[in-house]
């Protein structure tokens, strides 16, 4: 088998298999905050990081690729380095670097992959990995708890409507499941669904099989979105859907989508100060809404004490019971629900500026070929991201951000 063959039926392996999160969780002692096991700071070995480890030795000892130049490094190293330092826990710090090096990496081979081709590649494993964990999605939410037997070893937990800290929602007074499928979280599996459905609009076929599998994989995705009860993923949909419409009814508005980030970078920073006078308004909150304050709040600490170098990626957690409102032993250990506040929290001002640089010159590069189905799934992350941040924390839904950056960077 020709290595550029073995390359692609892992890429489709890959990508069929994003969704599950089938792995090894370790847990030393720096895993732990209270004695209570934290998954986000677990070092946790992925069977999609396996397939892609294979991919990407493959590639580098076949093809040799030109990776940017050590000088264009030297900084980036650097301050890479200051961040693990200043770090509570190093350890943390270091393995989520080490997880943004593999995503660069995998972003980088779909950028600058010759025999690459987006259908054949992408949109085909994508069009059953949709259908195929979209109906896991279904039945759970049918009969209210997993369905177990061999969907376990593709990392399907187990849980049932009664099972406590589960995800629910009310329905005329009666509490339902909400289905998670094989993702941590039903408001994962909805972003992901999400940005897969506009991701394979985008893809056109003649072959009657290819339509029909289309068809059915993007009503399997509009289904598992809303049974999801992501009331965040349908309010995006919903701003997306309306923004589409205005600037195809209205094409000289294409060119205001560049200011998107910059709007909800500057929204997401006035929520800092906003945070703590909605706590002590007394106003009643739902206790969702009140945790995802407290976070802010929190976040909006460690950033006025760590303003430049942020606290360590992936240490916002471990942080969190010093800087908190609230008691400082809680079982209500997450990242802050916002991706760009996460980032400047963990990675500093300078980490944010690198962040936002990156969306900004997508976009710019995506509207100068005027290829909205990458920037409409783009706009679908940066939304969802505003109240929620598994597109920078869960291995699924990274994995799939870096596909769709990689695919951007992509020469026409």
């Amino acid at each position: 088998m020709k290595p550029s063959v073995f390359r692609r039926i892992l890429f489709q392996a890959l990508v069929f298999l994003i969704p599950t999160q089938l792995s090894l969780h370790l847990w030393p002692e720096w895993a732990h905050v209270f004695g209570i096991r934290v998954d986000y700071l677990s070092p946790t070995i992925y069977l999609t990081d396996l397939i892609l480890v294979v991919l990407l030795g493959s590639w580098l000892l076949d093809k040799k690729p030109n990776l940017p130049k050590f000088t264009w490094i030297v900084g980036p190293l650097i301050l890479i380095s200051i961040n693990i330092f200043v770090a509570q826990r190093p350890q943390v710090s270091f393995l989520k670097w080490l997880k943004i090096f593999e995503l660069f990496l995998l972003a980088f081979y779909v950028a600058t992959e010759k025999n690459f081709r987006f259908k054949n590649w992408l949109a085909k494993p994508l069009m059953f990995s949709v259908i195929f964990f979209s109906l896991i999605a279904c039945f759970q939410f049918f009969y209210q708890r997993t369905l177990g037997g061999p969907f376990y070893f593709l990392g399907e937990r187990t849980f049932s409507a009664a099972t406590p800290g589960i995800a629910l929602f009310s329905f005329f007074g009666k509490q339902l499941l909400r289905p998670y499928s094989t993702f941590p979280h039903p408001n994962a599996l909805a972003g992901f669904m999400l940005v897969s459905l506009i991701l394979l609009f985008g893809v056109g076929s003649r072959n009657r099989r290819d339509i029909i599998t289309k068809k059915i994989a993007v009503v399997l995705a509009v289904v598992s979105v809303l049974v999801s009860i992501s009331h965040s993923a349908w309010l995006t949909a919903f701003i997306v859907s309306i923004f589409y419409l205005l600037i195809y009814k209205y094409p000289q508005l294409r060119k205001l989508v560049i200011f998107v980030p910059l709007v909800l970078i500057i929204s997401s920073i006035l929520l800092l100060p906003l945070s703590r006078k909605f706590l002590t308004s007394k106003a009643g909150y739902p206790e969702e809404v009140e945790k995802r304050l407290v976070l802010t709040e929190s976040a909006g600490r460690m950033i006025a004490t760590y303003p430049l170098f942020g606290v360590g990626l992936g240490n916002f957690v471990v942080r969190l019971p010093e800087f908190s409102v609230q008691p400082a032993v809680s079982w209500w250990l997450q990242p802050v629900h916002n991706i760009f506040l996460l980032i400047f929290t963990e990675a500093g001002v300078l980490g944010l500026l690198a962040f936002s640089y990156l969306v900004f010159k997508v976009l710019k590069k995506l509207l100068e070929v005027g290829s909205w189905k990458l920037i409409i799934p783009l706009l679908i992350v940066l939304l969802t991201g505003t109240v929620d941040h598994y597109w920078v924390t869960l291995q699924q839904n990274q994995l799939l951000l870096s596909l769709l950056l990689g695919i951007s960077f992509r020469k026409p």
